[in-house]
């Protein structure tokens, strides 16, 4: 369990948990790439990697493609994302003044197909909407799955919450390691990240780690949106598929 301080970013790569840093336990690396204006991005790491847009203007270099895509505010805005197997060698073009990436590495010998993500095959899911009086109401957005790359080593998604709602919740838990990454809209708000029996104040660019099965309910405080990208890294013949919810909260019933 940890929180990551990660604010301000320093123009480039700025790696924020894994191994590198000493979380073993999440055996994959994650990383925030500011771009300032026409600046360039080179990966050819020996990981399996996902880039995902998360505001900005930007090209996507690979195996002879090049694709540009924008995206605007993160709630009015699907993802797009370029997952690649090991060894791929990628290179990112910045064309605005500030464009921010995640970016998520692991280890893994699979020959992986080569995708350019998009908002069109990471579709808005309303869930919540009609339990618990809509209070745990919000958007999810499925990147990469084991439905639909089974060989990836990653599990990576978005989750949009609006004003005073509750994400995460029932309280649910998984064995697989785990890292969220918050921003709020505006930018000055703020929400509780829950893992297990401790409780963290997310501010804008801040990531907490969840590990050793513990639940991970948050919220976010009135008047503003909350914007979380999570990860979560596959274990070796034992893939995230759903969660396990916390028995204590099995009578609420509540839509997931």
């Amino acid at each position: 369990m940890k929180k990551y301080n990660i604010t301000p970013f320093r123009p480039g790569y700025n790696t924020v948990a894994g191994p590198s840093l000493g979380d073993d336990e999440l055996q994959m690396e994650f990383g925030f790439l500011a771009l300032a204006g026409k600046t360039v991005y080179e990966n050819a790491q020996p990981f399996e990697r996902a880039f995902l847009l998360i505001c900005g203007d930007v090209t996507f270099c690979w195996e002879g493609r090049r694709e540009r895509v924008s995206r605007g505010l993160w709630r009015d805005c699907g993802p797009y994302c370029l997952h690649v197997p090991a060894g791929v060698r990628v290179r990112i073009e910045g064309h605005a003044d500030h464009s921010e990436l995640s970016v998520h590495q692991t280890e893994n010998e699979n020959a992986l197909p080569c995708r350019m993500l998009t908002p069109a095959d990471a579709k808005d899911v309303r869930r919540g909407a009609d339990t618990l009086e809509g209070s745990t109401e919000r958007i999810v957005r499925d990147i990469i799955s084991q439905d639909t790359c089974p060989d990836s080593n990653l599990v990576l998604g978005e989750v949009i919450l609006k004003p005073g709602r509750w994400g995460g919740y029932p309280n649910h838990y998984h064995p697989q390691p785990e890292v969220f990454f918050f921003k709020y809209y505006p930018e000055n708000g703020f929400g509780i990240a829950n893992v297990g029996d401790q409780a963290y104040l997310t501010t804008n660019n801040t990531a907490v780690k969840i590990t050793e099965n513990c639940d991970h309910p948050c919220v976010c405080a009135p008047g503003y949106w909350q914007y979380s990208i999570w990860c979560i890294r596959n274990l070796p013949g034992n893939p995230y598929i759903k969660p396990t919810f916390n028995e204590r909260f099995k009578a609420l019933n509540a839509g997931w």
